[in-house]
């Protein structure tokens, strides 16, 4: 280098792959994809702090707001329950509890039983939010509940598939995945997970067939 500032310049545009100690990225790899909801709510704190708006003015609202969201929200997958597909095609469940099992159910069967395990968690999260909101008298819960939950269910499977008439591939293919964006955040990725899940799958289904 002919100077300091030659040898500055060229660090910076040299490519990370070719700079030491750093590995090249993986081919294909994908980073989280951004949703709006992730930065909702702290938004919608901020925008309360900054109206200095007082809920507890609000609570009667909020919680007729927060009845109607749960209820609407369980009459989707109640709906889902009922009108569940009547193809006979079949998918790999692994329940993963004291020692991963795996079983085989029809598509209809699948989607019934994901439907349900939504409508238990709406009843768990009913409970917690209900406690909160009658110890402490806090009406935030209330609020992001009832703007959550109808928000929540544009990303679920059942309701694209259902509702919105979208194709079982790529992310709404069955068995669907279950990890969290701050999981996918911490492992770099959601491709990772659905390979080694496919690949898993392949396998076994030759080892299935070699017997």
């Amino acid at each position: 280098c002919l100077s300091s500032g030659v040898c500055f310049t060229q660090a910076i545009e040299m490519p990370q792959s070719t700079r030491k100690g750093e590995a090249a990225p993986e081919a294909g790899a994908q980073q989280p994809e951004f949703s709006a909801k992730m930065v909702l709510v702290p938004a919608l704190m901020l925008g309360l702090r900054f109206m200095k708006l007082d809920l507890s003015e609000y609570v009667v609202i909020l919680r007729i707001c927060y009845v109607v969201s749960t209820l609407f929200s369980t009459g989707v997958y109640v709906y889902i329950m009922q009108h569940t597909s009547k193809s006979e095609e079949t998918v790999e469940v692994v329940e993963k509890m004291i020692e991963e099992k795996r079983r085989t159910v029809k598509i209809g069967d699948y989607d019934s039983e994901e439907a349900f395990k939504k409508i238990k968690a709406a009843g768990v999260a009913v409970c917690v939010v209900g406690f909160i909101h009658l110890k402490w008298g806090s009406p935030m819960p209330l609020l992001l509940q009832s703007i959550m939950q109808p928000l929540n269910l544009t990303d679920d499977p059942l309701v694209q598939i259902y509702f919105f008439k979208k194709p079982a591939t790529g992310k709404l293919k069955r068995p669907f995945k279950t990890s969290s964006p701050l999981q996918d955040l911490l492992e770099g990725g959601g491709n990772k997970d659905d390979s080694s899940a496919e690949t898993n799958t392949d396998a076994a289904a030759a080892k299935k067939k070699a017997n």
